[in-house]
């Protein structure tokens, strides 16, 4: 078998979460006209809430992205916590 198989179950599983609570986070947030910014709108309580009720026993709270309530995701300056 070569070196670049299959990922292995644990890994994807870990893929799904994280992709899930991203896409929940950016559904949530605002975006500001002005200043050109995607920003935050849900808590770190709100994400393990959600991730667990989601994934139970798969759920880590280290899949959690650094983000809180009022984080600018994404801005037109590259320097949003999305954009590193």
């Amino acid at each position: 078998m070569s070196k670049h198989g299959r990922r292995n179950r644990k890994s994807e599983n870990r893929r799904t979460i994280v992709y899930s609570l991203k896409t929940k986070i950016i559904h949530e947030s605002r975006r500001d006209p002005i200043w050109a910014e995607t920003i935050c709108q849900t808590s770190h309580v709100e994400l393990r809430d959600f991730g667990y009720e989601q994934f139970g026993e798969h759920f880590s709270t280290t899949f959690i992205p650094e983000v809180d309530n009022g984080y600018i995701l994404s801005d037109s300056r590259g320097r949003g916590v999305f954009q590193k």
